[in-house]
């Protein structure tokens, strides 16, 4: 059943109707929002024509008295929520939202100066399509891996956008990304039950996709992403992708969202047999590989020029197989029922075990 998110009578005093409105969920990084909210004091476009709305996600303690003491030229508004997902967290900051454009941003983006300008011209002729513009790692965040993440299209796959025509809801990406606000109403906002933060934001494109609301790329709109990946985290990442993955297939019923679901013509437990034997194949080598990876990944700023160039090129060797292996596990564990961990310690033992 679609989410209600239109705004109720009573829930803000009337105000002049800015023309965008910047969603940012939030949650446990005080020091993230700060500075995306100071950046965003900074845009060429004038303060009046944007309002800027964040959900605290459960923080604790809330970064809603941190975020209320900025002075800032622009109307904001932050309130606290039960953590519930970065889904709910934007659905609740779009039903207080007045623009007829959302610009919703990570809260560790670092948006160019002339960012809300560049979306707001983009929406000029009014069609209704999603633009989304470049995230690259911000200097700070430079390392071999975020750059072998990168070449290889690991996390972000850019390079796989078509350019000057729309792209498929698997594009739909809420880091640096503007939209309509009536296409995200009429398509009933994020689905809540999608509450890891990933794979809710590409749900939601799906089905604007599918309202004939493409993803179209917006070039010089850069966002910084203010983020240091690790090999851990990275790990993570990709086994919550392949988990969010067949979240997806189960709610759409396309084989194409889900690796390998074709060959196996929707049978989940032939795909989850041909996933355990080949991740039996690979268990030995999984968890050494990542701890080699590591080892190359030192941290930005300790590693001379030359060579993070050349550890950038070792991981990118590496790095490929890491990343398939993982997102296998966690399609794996979807489909077994299974959590992060106990899917790696399965992978660790690969005997079948019991879902859970």
């Amino acid at each position: 059943m679609p989410i209600d998110l239109r705004r109720r009578s009573g829930d803000a005093p009337e105000l002049p109707v800015p023309d965008l409105s910047v969603i940012v969920p939030t949650h446990g990084r005080p020091d993230a929002i700060v500075r995306l909210l100071r950046a965003l004091a900074r845009q060429t476009l004038p303060a009046r024509r944007f309002e800027v709305v964040v959900t605290d996600d459960g923080s604790r303690p809330s970064v809603v008295p941190v975020v209320r003491e900025l002075a800032v030229p622009y109307a904001l508004a932050c309130e606290w929520q039960p953590q519930g997902g970065p889904g709910a967290a934007r659905n609740r900051a779009i039903a207080k939202a007045r623009g007829r454009l959302l610009l919703i941003l990570n809260d560790d983006a670092g948006p160019c100066d002339d960012l809300l300008a560049k979306h707001l011209a983009a929406h000029g002729d009014g069609a209704p399509r999603a633009w989304l513009g470049d995230f690259p790692y911000a200097p700070e965040a430079d390392s071999a891996l975020a750059r072998a993440c990168t070449r290889l299209g690991l996390v972000f796959p850019f390079a796989a956008l078509q350019r000057d025509a729309p792209n498929g809801g698997n594009f739909f990406w809420t880091c640096n990304l503007s939209v309509p606000r009536p296409s995200v109403l009429d398509a009933g906002g994020f689905d809540e039950s999608f509450r890891d933060p990933i794979c809710e934001d590409v749900e939601l494109g799906l089905r604007l996709a599918a309202r004939g609301v493409g993803v179209w790329y917006l070039p010089g709109a850069p966002c910084l992403h203010h983020h240091l990946l690790d090999t851990e985290a990275f790990v993570r990442r990709q086994i919550d992708l392949g988990r969010g993955m067949v979240r997806l297939w189960r709610k759409h019923r396309d084989p194409a969202l889900l690796p390998g679901m074709a060959r196996a013509q929707g049978d989940e437990a032939a795909l989850a047999a041909a996933l355990a034997r080949e991740l039996a194949t690979r268990a030995i080598g999984f968890e050494p590989l990542a701890a080699e990876i590591a080892a190359l990944d030192r941290a930005p700023g300790t590693t001379p020029p030359s060579e993070l160039a050349e550890a950038a090129v070792k991981v990118e060797q590496r790095v490929g197989w890491l990343s398939q292996t993982a997102i296998w596990l966690g399609c794996y564990a979807g489909l077994r029922e299974l959590d992060r961990g106990a899917a790696r310690r399965w992978l660790a033992s690969p005997e079948p075990v019991a879902s859970t």
